[in-house]
């Protein structure tokens, strides 16, 4: 084995040689790739234990290998071309002293920079790796032939790919996908249409008719031929443009002559290549496509394929629709699609209700492309007759020369008339004529039939529960459809009511009415038709329907139905759900189900009546309901019994309910078996989010505890108990150490190492003359302190509050008296908003939302900066102005962040933005919550943790955050009165607002320490009060999504490829550009810097010429604007 290995690293000793001598890669560098090189091989020849997760690491670190090679040979090239040009006089001095010809010394140089051994070694080692790796495991793993495929793509290795798919289908013939790549590698690449075809019918007669592969290969050659038909018809287009350019009809004749040769020529292109086998069946096919272009119908083969297809597989409705899909795909198949719906029609229509679907959308579409092209040309009609009134008497010229361009059409343009006249038709109604298209003859009566009289005919035809159902919900969207339409229209004073409206509506109770006297009137039939009633504001009827059907069937047959009763009920859903639930069998799991939707009922009308003995009911049934699944639609928000426990939780929490929440979670953790079947049936991170809510009822009332030692040594027994009984239910995992841990901690007597303000020296009270320095040092400490507020006796807060400020229901006036630039900047943070309307700032900040509106969820932001006035009256009337006490300093052009978010009772956790940092010039920003509460998820950055490193070094001490590691997470729960003061730059964070029942509303600013030299620049005068200034540069603050730097990162780094960059566009700048966009050998691209790169400075790109171009024709047109105002 070792003598084998050798010989193999000997061969690539001259290739390593010559990267090595360009500086390509390093001596270093080269013995780091021969150490990785001999350890792999050694793994790939060992005769026991050979796996294949071994040979495909030794491949992708071969091609990272390469992708390094091929962007510093780029480097090498451009240094290469740079020393040749400033050689370059001198080059031409030598020649001309030795009489030789430049052009000779240019070849010689750039045959000395191309064609080196090192430049193809790499991708020929891949190839080989990937050759043994085929021979060892692909007999087994057809997945292994599809990535080979896709590398040989990249790196354009055509002629081994050809080989790979004859090996592949060689060993796996009943792959349609092998079949499918292997046909269009040699259409697409190749150019072969006779080897594309043959491969595609070879594996059609290897399938069995009833397999889905075969329908799947039918589907291919069906698209294939139209695709052939595009290619054509585009080089038909390019020839018979050249030949208008020419003089004579006798050039435009040679054009058509010249499209047959184009197309014997593609045919001859296959027998230069490599062919497969051809047969009798194969040359029959090729044959077909010689009058393609000889004769009108360009789709004759297409045809061919399908009436072959459906002959094979008959009475598929959606094995036929499949090639109407395709169709669809491409121009001008209109004919061909009628021909595919007309097989539908007559073959299958008597009694597959898919069939008439089918049929009824294709007369939609043939209306909605008639309406188009009636529009359109209306609209080309009004603009000739306005250009030929501008032009007077030179119309007449302009008509004379149209009467000599229309006796010299295009057969083909007179072609597409002729389809769009058909399309006209559709508009005109019912004719007398008929016609008939390729050989099946059809009346009049039945191509021009509605949508509508389509689904009537088919209701009658085949009376069903799913053919009336489908029928119902076709036409409502038809209806819909067409009343959107006519709202759009209604500026036009001469717009009409389609009349398919009003009949559209007609046949709808039509339907009702005879589904309701017939046997099979089912739930969804009846919601469909509550849904029309409340359309047409007839809601009253909508809940009489509901009712009667609710009632005349038992309540597993009608769930759905009550719900939606439910939802309309004026009263509330409460006695709706009751009442079902007194109906159905408590043995029904629909009883069940019904109690997690009563519990999401209550938490939504805030009644508290029952919660408890709802709870101990699920809590009793659970365990006979398992496994158990989530609600697929959670109306009144609770998804699951897990989800109803926690949102009882967070409810009692609010209420203050200390005794009712202890009974809950012991109930849940420590006197059932529902913490383990949560365990086992829900995430980790649900669970954890209930065993945190529990911790926090005994957390939550500390002051409260502390008058008695009894109550003080209860509350910290519970505790120790949750954290075991949390523990034994994660076990040995990760969360289970974390809990067993956190049990030790408490039972010692220490507290959290979390940097919570819990401390009094952190307490700011009104009577103090500044802050305690404590305060700035913790933040200096951790870049993070959470001021908890100071509640007297009484209940009031004493953080420094000023009598008289603003509360939450003061916002939506302050942001309607802002001025344009500062409403601008209104954000939506994240929509929770189930309902799916756009978030408006006018109705979100009411105060006095509508009832009907009280479940919007949300979370927005929006700044007070360019306002002047409203930001020094914000200052005045905010609680706080400066938590510090002038020990901080602002910017002179400071700014206030107010966020606002919504989460009703009832409703699960809303989450923020994702885990970010911020890109700020400040030392911190400190968050005042003004109502509600939120929760601040935070973990440190690296930058932060090699701060503390380096701090704790010099200091020579132990610090509470020496065991912060990258995944640490650090909960911050900020009340009514808190304040919060973070670096958002070191800090990742992320916000979640709990369910509750007032707005969660704080503001915000950012700080300056007066030791940092970021204050020095930034403030224009600290020992004033804050605020905006008149000076002519200030900085702005605003809502900027991008990707930044976190650490300092050298030029020529690859940042991040194609394949793993954020979602998230990069900024661009014509001026300042620290990165570029580069293309790898495989084809993908990658982002590289161009320089070194600061922490927090945003990755930014270079502006394409393009895009230079554009501003500058937008400028141009804003000035030319101005000029025409003016």
């Amino acid at each position: 084995m070792a003598e084998d290995v050798q010989a193999a690293l000997d061969e690539m000793v001259p290739a390593l040689q010559d990267l090595q001598d360009r500086q390509i890669f390093t001596a270093h560098e080269i013995h780091q790739i021969v150490d990785r090189r001999r350890n792999s091989e050694y793994e790939l020849r060992r005769l026991q234990d050979v796996r294949k997760a071994d040979f495909l690491r030794y491949i992708q670190a071969e091609v990272d290998l390469e992708q390094l090679r091929h962007l510093r040979w780029k480097k090498w090239m451009r240094e290469q071309k740079q020393q040749q040009q400033q050689q370059a006089t001198k080059q031409d001095d030598e020649d001309s002293e030795k009489k030789q010809d430049p052009k000779d010394s240019k070849k010689e140089d750039k045959e000395s920079i191309r064609h080196k051994i090192g430049d193809t070694h790499i991708v020929h080692h891949i190839h080989n790796l990937w050759k043994r790796t085929l021979q060892k495991f692909g007999k087994s793993d057809v997945g292994l032939y599809f990535q080979y495929a896709e590398y040989c793509k990249e790196v354009q290795a055509h002629a081994i790919l050809s080989r790979l798919w004859a090996e592949a289908l060689q060993l796996f013939p009943h792959e349609a996908a092998l079949w499918a790549e292997a046909a269009s590698h040699e259409f697409f690449v190749v150019g072969s249409i006779q080897n594309a075809r043959v491969l595609l019918q070879r594996g059609i007669r290897l399938q069995e008719p009833t397999q889905p592969a075969c329908q799947e290969l039918w589907c291919h050659l069906f698209t294939l031929e139209l695709h052939l038909v595009e290619r054509l018809k585009a080089r038909r287009q390019i020839l018979l443009q050249g030949g208008e350019t020419s003089a004579g009809g006798e050039d435009e004749g040679r054009g058509d002559e010249d499209v047959k040769d184009t197309g014997k020529a593609e045919q001859g292109e296959g027998e230069n290549d490599e062919k497969v086998n051809n047969d009798d069946t194969t040359e029959t096919m090729d044959d077909s496509t010689k009058p393609l272009l000889e004769e009108k119908d360009e789709f004759q083969v297409a045809r061919v394929v399908y009436r072959n297809a459906i002959r094979t597989i008959p009475r598929n409705v959606a094995f036929r629709l499949k090639f109407w899909d395709q169709c669809r795909l491409f121009s001008d198949t209109f004919r061909l699609q009628k021909d595919i719906v007309d097989s539908i029609r007559n073959d299958l229509c008597k009694d597959n209700p898919e069939a008439w679907m089918a049929w009824a959308l294709y007369q939609w579409e043939r209306k909605t492309t008639a309406l188009k092209q009636q529009q359109q040309e209306e609209n080309d009609k009004n603009n000739d007759q306005t250009s030929q009134a501008d032009d007077g008497e030179d119309g007449e010229g302009q008509g004379q020369e149209k009467d000599e361009s229309e006796s010299e059409k295009d057969p083909a343009q007179e072609e597409e008339k002729g389809d769009n006249d058909n399309r006209r038709d559709i508009l005109k109604g019912p004719s007398s004529k008929k016609r008939k298209l390729n050989g099946a003859s059809s009346s009049t009566e039945e191509e021009a039939m509605s949508v509508l009289d389509v689904l009537r005919q088919a209701t009658r035809a085949l009376a069903t529960r799913e053919m009336y159902l489908k029928a119902t919900r076709m036409i409502t969207r038809y209806v819909a459809s067409l009343q959107e339409e006519q709202g759009d229209d209604d500026d036009d004073d001469d717009s009409e009511e389609d009349p398919d409206i009003a009949a559209g509506i007609e046949l709808l109770e039509t339907l009702f009415h005879e589904a309701e006297q017939s046997d099979f009137f089912s739930s969804e039939l009846v919601m469909e038709q509550a849904l029309l009633l409340s359309r047409l504001d007839r809601k009253d009827e909508a809940a009489q329907c509901l009712q009667r059907f609710a009632d005349a069937r038992p309540t597993e047959d009608a769930l759905k139905v009550w719900l939606y009763l439910a939802e309309l009920s004026e009263p509330g859903p409460v006695p709706v759900l009751q009442a079902a639930l007194d109906k159905t069998d408590i043995n029904h799991a629909t009883y069940y189900e019904l109690l997690l939707h009563l519990m999401g009922a209550k938490f939504q009308a805030k009644d508290e009546n029952g919660l408890l003995s709802l709870f101990e009911k699920i809590a009793l049934l659970t365990p006979g309901f398992l496994p158990l699944q989530e609600i697929e639609e959670p109306i009144f928000g609770v998804r699951h019994a897990l989800d109803a426990c926690l949102q009882l939780l967070q409810y009692l929490n609010l209420l203050n309910d200390v005794a009712q929440a202890r009974k809950v979670y012991k109930a849940v953790l420590m006197e059932s078996s529902l913490g383990s079947i949560f365990v086992q049936s829900f995430d980790d991170e649900s669970m954890m989010d209930l065993i945190e809510e529990a911790v926090k009822v005994e957390k939550a009332h500390v002051d409260n505890d502390k008058r008695s030692n009894k109550s003080q040594e209860t509350r910290r027994k519970n505790l120790i108990r949750l954290y075991d009984e949390a523990a034994k239910l994660f076990g040995n995992s990760a969360v289970g150490q974390k809990y067993q841990e956190r049990k030790r901690q408490e039972m010692l007597g220490r507290k959290e190492q979390v940097p919570n303000n819990q401390n009094s020296n952190f307490e700011v009270h009104v009577q103090d003359a500044h802050v305690s320095v404590a305060l700035i040092d913790a933040f200096e400490k951790y870049q993070v302190a959470h001021l908890k507020a100071n509640r007297a006796a009484n209940g009031r807060q004493t953080l420094g509050e000023k009598q008289g400020c603003i509360g939450w229901k003061d916002i939506g006036n302050i942001f309607e008296k802002l001025n344009k630039e500062d409403q601008a900047t209104w954000c939506v943070e994240t929509s929770g908003d189930t309902s799916k309307h756009e978030v408006w700032p006018k109705d979100f900040l009411s105060p006095t939302l509508e009832i009907q509106q009280q479940h919007r969820r949300g979370y927005c932001s929006f700044l007070v900066q360019k306002d002047q006035a409203a930001y020094q009256h914000v200052l005045i009337h905010v609680p706080v102005q400066d938590p510090a006490m002038q020990q901080w300093t602002y910017s002179s052009s400071g700014a206030v962040w107010f966020f606002f978010g919504r989460n009703p009772v009832g409703s699960f956790n809303l989450e923020g933005r994702p885990e970010h940092t911020d890109s700020i010039s400040s030392d911190g920003t400190w968050h005042y919550q003004l109502s509600g509460c939120k929760t601040w998820i935070l973990r440190p950055t690296r930058l932060l943790l090699n701060h503390c490193k380096e701090r704790r070094q010099e200091q020579a001490q132990h610090s509470d955050e020496g065991e912060w590691n990258d995944e640490t997470r650090i909960h911050v729960q900020c009340h009514e009165g808190d304040i919060l003061c973070v670096n958002t730059r070191l800090w990742f964070h992320r916000t979640i607002i709990p369910p509750q029942n007032v707005p969660s509303v704080s503001y915000a600013r950012d700080f300056y320490c007066k030791k940092s030299e970021r204050a020095k620049s930034a403030c224009a005068s600290p020992s004033k009060a804050p605020g905006p200034t008149s000076g002519n540069q200030k900085e702005t603050m605003m809502n900027l999504d991008g990707l930044y730097a976190t650490d300092e990162i050298e030029a020529g780094t690859i940042i991040f490829t194609e394949k793993d960059m954020p979602d998230c566009e990069m900024h661009r700048s014509s001026t300042n550009a620290n990165c570029e966009v580069v293309e790898l050998e495989d084809g993908t691209s990658a982002v590289v810097s161009l320089r070194n790169i600061a922490p927090g400075e945003f990755f930014c790109v270079a502006e394409s010429d393009e895009e230079h171009d554009e501003e500058e024709e937008d400028e141009e047109e804003e000035e030319e604007e101005q000029v025409e105002e003016d």
